[in-house]
């Protein structure tokens, strides 16, 4: 009798296939009412469900959108929509696959009771119509073009691009007839000029009316009185693409004086390009290039030539049109002879940064030049290798010597000036938390004698601080010109080297003679390298120091920088 149930358990146990041919295993009808194939279900279930990170797809995109400032509150509630819309179909999938997993267990009406089946059934029938209404409902929701805010707002959510690689920009240009039309161009970002160029040429038809008014109310006497005449939008674009025509045939002329420059003195002084290895500049503490090839200049000014004769040409025919009916009809009629000053004036001021930053470059092109030719000299002369070695540190000490004095020189206008580094504000940063509990006690304080005394430690407070940035910054020049003697003492040092080095080959009967023309090379490119420095330190100095604002600090004026 046990070996007879034994073998019905077994049986029961093994796997049987159907008609199908799917495999499944025979449960007895005590598994089925006790829940045992519920909680074998339940653990299948866990095991193959995985964890929902998200829609890492929709995540990488609203971060890119964020980067670039275009992400609003419409792309995140379309992107939540779809989040929500592929949760649901997980969902889904998950009760389909609970429910073709039950259908599969292949039970016999003898050994499950047909109550049991009934429940079954009607509960996938639930479940079914749930999924299915809830992709109805989400369906029946229109995706995009719909208001999301308060009717107040009207803020209605265009539908976003799927990737935005490039921007369309409209840039209003004036053609070579005169007339001005709207081009597409896509690109990230649009140059009128040349790179080195675009950061001091003002671009006329971008900058905002009140400021392009500004421009021709400062640029000559008398011309506020024309621009208040101009005071309609027409006019002022008018103006603008007069002024945007004017500026481009000068900055024409101005590139070709430049480039004509470079063709003269390479015919001239033979300057045209040179080149060294980057390693070899570093060991001799000297630029690897500096000028342009014979070819690349002339094709260059037969670019600029094309250019000119097109912006001459643009200005001809701009002036030929007939004026705007809101210009014509001004009465009485526009000064156009002052009109024309005004506004070559103002091109002239604009272009005043580029045509300081060409002479630079051309002030930059002989001494480069002038450094490579000394160079050589000195190594055309052949010495031996101790003596290449003493000549690269002294020329290394004295590169750093320079560079040394040229910080030292702006921290000394940083003081006279009162314009401190930007890394200063730490200090303000940091102690704004006392300044404001200061200001809170200052308004809450009723007693005249209370608030007096605030004032004053407010006062003293902020002398304090300015004396403490002074002392910071010359306690940085001290440590400057500390380290300015130290590397003069390394130059002196490797000269007495090299002198000596020179004694040793005198003994051996080598020329006397060789060795002043190394010494006079060595000190010629020594002194040509001060020279050099001290150009490019005041030109610092005046570019940065010429129209940099001065500190609002009031600890740093003359009166409280030295107060206790």
């Amino acid at each position: 009798m046990n070996e007879k149930s034994t073998m019905n358990l077994d049986t029961l146990k093994t796997p049987r296939q159907d008609a199908q041919g799917r495999w499944h295993e025979l449960l007895s009808p005590t598994q089925v009412l006790t829940g045992q194939q519920q909680s074998h279900m339940g653990e299948q279930l866990t095991n193959k469900k995985k964890k929902c990170r998200g829609n890492r797809k929709a995540q990488r995109q609203r971060r890119r959108l964020r980067r670039k400032g275009l992400y609003t509150e419409t792309g995140a509630r379309n992107g939540d929509h779809e989040l929500n819309v592929q949760h649901l179909e997980q969902h889904d999938q998950i009760f389909e696959e609970d429910i073709s997993d039950k259908i599969q267990v292949n039970v016999t009406s003898n050994q499950v009771p047909h109550s049991t089946q009934s429940k079954i059934h009607q509960n996938d029938s639930k479940v079914k119509k749930s999924t299915k209404r809830k992709r109805r409902d989400m369906s029946s929701q229109p995706p995009s073009n719909t208001i999301h805010e308060s009717l107040s707002q009207l803020t209605i959510s265009p539908p976003l691009n799927k990737k935005q690689k490039m921007i369309n920009n409209e840039v209003q240009q004036i053609t070579t007839n005169g007339n001005s039309e709207k081009t597409r161009s896509k690109c990230k970002k649009q140059n009128n000029h040349n790179y080195n160029d675009s950061s001091y040429v003002p671009d006329y038809l971008k900058v905002s009316n009140r400021i392009f008014k500004k421009m021709l109310i400062s640029s000559l006497d008398g011309a506020k009185e024309i621009v208040k005449r101009l005071n309609s939008k027409e006019k002022i674009n008018y103006i603008r693409q007069y002024a945007y025509l004017i500026h481009r045939l000068f900055y024409v002329q101005l590139q070709e004086s430049q480039w004509k420059y470079y063709y003269d003195i390479g015919i001239q002084q033979n300057i045209w390009t040179g080149r060294v290895s980057k390693k070899w500049a570093a060991m001799n503490s000297m630029n690897y290039t500096y000028g342009r090839s014979k070819n690349l200049i002339e094709q260059r000014l037969k670019k600029i030539e094309r250019q000119l004769q097109e912006a001459s040409e643009a200005l001809h025919n701009f002036g030929q049109q007939p004026l705007p009916q809101s210009i014509s009809e001004m009465n009485p009629p526009l000064d156009f002879t002052k009109l024309n000053a005004i506004v070559t004036a103002v091109v002239r001021k604009g272009q005043h940064k580029l045509k300081q930053q060409f002479e630079h470059n051309k002030k930059i092109l002989i001494l480069d030049s002038t450094d490579h030719r000394l160079v050589k000299n000195v190594y055309d002369l052949k010495p031996n290798k101790q003596q290449i070695r003493s000549i690269r540190n002294i020329w290394k000490a004295i590169y750093n010597k320079n560079q040394m004095e040229e910080q030292i020189e702006i921290l000394k206008h940083r003081i006279h000036s009162n314009c401190l580094p930007p890394a200063f504000n730490l200090l303000d940063y940091s102690l704004d938390r006392i300044d404001k509990k200061l200001r809170g006690s200052k308004q809450s304080s009723t007693n005249d004698n209370d608030s007096k005394q605030q004032t004053i430690l407010a006062a003293r407070r902020l002398k304090k601080i300015g004396r403490f940035k002074y002392d910071l910054l010359e306690l940085s020049i001290a440590a400057g010109e500390q380290k300015v003697r130290y590397y003069d003492k390394k130059a002196k040092k490797e000269k007495k080297k090299l002198i000596t080095i020179s004694d040793k080959l005198k003994k051996n009967n080598t020329n006397s003679d060789m060795f002043k023309q190394l010494m006079e090379g060595i000190e010629a490119r020594q002194q040509h390298m001060i020279e050099r420095a001290d150009y490019i330190t005041q030109q610092k100095i005046k570019s940065f120091f010429d129209e940099a604002p001065a500190s609002q600090d009031a600890t740093m004026n003359n009166d409280g920088v030295g107060a206790n």
